[in-house]
This record gives structure tokens, sequence and C-alpha cells, in this order.
């Protein structure tokens, strides 16, 4: 096997190859990506035998073939050299040897490969199931639902994003049972049946890596698993197992304490505060009046931080603790101006929402507060 390719074509594929491989693995081979040649192509694939991947980037074809090479290593290696076009040429013997076509540069490496024969099968693209949607669109509501799936192997169910369809719309939820994050949209041409399906972190994690800000991405759904298409790259991953908690119940109904403030000031007095916070609990309070909005926060070893922010509210006064995290993380999503704090008693769970925006918002359950 003999090819040329582009550096820094090359170093992309491997970047997003690399992603997928295991890192915790009896198996050697799963440490590897797959490199095959076709006619004017390089095709580059990996798998931990949960996700798989595989993409095409233009080659000059000198002589066929195929090997496996351990991901880490060959990625190191051609991050080393500069702006230029690589050769790479496979011996009898295994080995692979790797240069320059610019003659400035001298390196010359040889990584020794396994031959593909024991290389797992990573199933293809299936046209059955299939709908399409805009790559930055599916980008988008992933990025504003993933940081509330859990991470807690234990309840693996909860490990990934919950797809729902519903007619006309495609629904998505991630919660780790201290939050959640909803969102919908209606898609054109959403002809397929209706379905729902728990999608595993780790290939919406991979996913995120490469959609990009234009062009379509295919989606193709079998009974137990998903892929995705585009252009030239796939992902297929096996769907999480398991029944998914009705997110309905857990959804307030109606709250009777509204509180409307811009989101940036109350993001940044989230982070003021955070300064001066017991890290093991992360634990923010916010006291609610007419005009204002008052946090507070203490740390055992360094003291306390109170913030004011102006704020409209409707309600009774409340004090009410969270973990601020799961506060930064549901407004750095949000883009509205402002935004709604809908709460009903300081033990019940609390709506983070845009102003009219229903269609994505957080929910996030209070903590208990210090002296209760």
């Amino acid at each position: 096997m003999e090819f040329i390719c582009s550096k820094e074509e090359i170093q992309k594929s491997l970047s997003y190859a690399e992603g997928v491989v295991s890192s915790k693995t009896t198996l050697s081979i799963l440490s590897n990506v797959l490199i095959e040649t076709g006619s004017n192509s390089l095709n580059i694939s990996s798998t931990d035998l949960e996700v798989g991947f595989r993409t095409s980037i233009p080659a000059e074809v000198v002589s066929k073939g195929a090997i496996t090479i351990q991901a880490k290593k060959l990625s190191e290696i051609i991050k080393s050299f500069g702006h230029c076009n690589l050769k790479f040429l496979l011996d009898s013997q295994n080995r692979m040897t790797i240069s320059s076509e610019d003659p400035k540069i001298k390196a010359n490496f040889k990584i020794v490969g396994i031959p593909k024969d024991d290389y797992p099968n990573i199933p293809t693209f299936t046209e059955e199931n299939i709908f399409t949607m805009n790559q930055n669109l599916l980008r988008e509501i992933i990025r504003k639902t993933i940081f509330s799936a859990s991470t807690d192997e234990a309840r693996y169910f909860l490990n990934g994003i919950y797809f729902e369809k519903k007619g006309d719309w495609l629904i998505l939820v991630a919660t780790d049972g201290k939050r959640l994050s909803f969102i919908t949209n209606k898609l054109e041409d959403f002809k397929v049946d209706d379905f729902t399906v728990i999608v595993p972190l780790k290939v919406l994690n991979e996913l995120l890596k490469i959609l990009k800000d234009d062009g379509n991405v295919q989606i193709s759904l079998t009974e137990s698993k998903v892929f995705f298409k585009m252009n030239e790259t796939e992902l297929v991953s096996n769907l999480l197992e398991g029944q998914f908690p009705n997110y309905n119940q857990v959804i307030p109904k109606e709250s009777t304490n509204v509180l409307k403030i811009t989101r940036v000031d109350i993001y940044e007095a989230i982070k003021r505060v955070s300064h001066m916070v017991d890290p093991k609990l992360a634990q923010i309070r916010f006291e609610t009046s007419d005009g204002k909005l008052t946090l507070s926060g203490h740390h055992p070893d360094f003291g306390d931080a109170v913030d004011e922010v102006e704020a409209e509210y409707d309600g009774e006064a409340l004090s009410i603790a969270f973990n601020y995290n799961y506060l930064l993380d549901a407004l750095k999503e949000v883009d509205r101006t402002e935004v709604f704090f809908k709460m009903t008693t300081n033990k019940s769970p609390v709506i983070i929402e845009g102003l009219d925006d229903e269609s994505y918002f957080s929910v996030v359950m209070p903590m208990k507060l210090n002296e209760e």
C-alpha cells in the first residue's frame, strides 16, 4: 500500500477517529484506526464496539491496501509535520513508513501496524427509517441539552439524550435526576414513524465535534442503532436500553413565584458569588423580593459573599438554594436577553427559560438550605 495525502486532511480525520477508539480495552486492536485506500481516496475508520466512525479524504493512491495502526501514536507523528503533503508506504512486514513530500522536511518514521483481518466490522449506514436535518440545528439542540445528562454508570439509561418524535416535532430531553433540559423543534419533511430512543453521550460528544455550520445530516434508526451521515463522514452507535423517566411528571405545570431578570446580570452575579462557596456543596442562595434578587454564598474557610441584582418579581418572598454549577450550565445556553425563574416553594423544581421561548427550558431541583 502506498498513497499521498494532505497532512491537514488526515490530521483532522484522525482527531475524530481517535475520539472513538477505546481507551480502556484488553484488545490492542481497538486502540487502532483502520486505514484503507480507495480509488482516489483514503478511508479511515475506528470503533470501540459501541460507537463506530468512518470517513473518506482525497488521496493520490499508488497501490491499494489496508492496515490498522495505533491511533494516538499515529496522530502524534502526523501532528509533528508542518504544512505539507505526506507519503505513506506499507511494507510486507506491516511497517508503515511516513515521510514528507517537502524536501526541506527530512523526518522519516516507521510504525508497526496490525493487519485488518481481526478488526471489528463497523455497520454501514442504512437507508431505512431515515430523516434529514440541518447540521447546525442538530448541534444546537444537542448542546442545549447534553449538559444535563448523567455520567453515573449505575443509571446507564440516563447516560444519553432522549430523542422523541411526535408528529412533526423532534424533542430532546436529558436529565441526571437533579436537573433536566428540554428542547423541541418542528422539522420539515419529518416523514418517519414516531419514535423514542436514548442516544449515548459518547457518540453525541463526537458528533458535536464533526457537525458544521451549514449542510445537512442524515439520521437513520434501526431497532438497536442510530446512524449519522454528513457527506463522507459517518457515525454509528448502539442505542441505550432501558426506560427513560417520564419527563412530563418532572416539569412543573404552574408556578406561583416568578422572577424575571437579565440573563447576563444574574450569570455574572452567580460567578462572582461562587468564589466564596464551599466547593463540596457548590450551594448558592437566592433571596427574592420586589425589585431585586439577593445572592449569597458561604465558604467555611474563607468567609461570605453577597450580591444584588435588579429584577422583577411576582410572588411571595422566597429563600431558595441551588447548585450554582447547574444554574450556570442552564443560563449559558439561553439565547434570550431576559430569563424567567419559575418557582413555587424552596423544595419544588424550578423552571429556567428565556423570555418568549417556551420551546427550550431547564428544570433544576433546589438544594436543602444549610439551616434546615
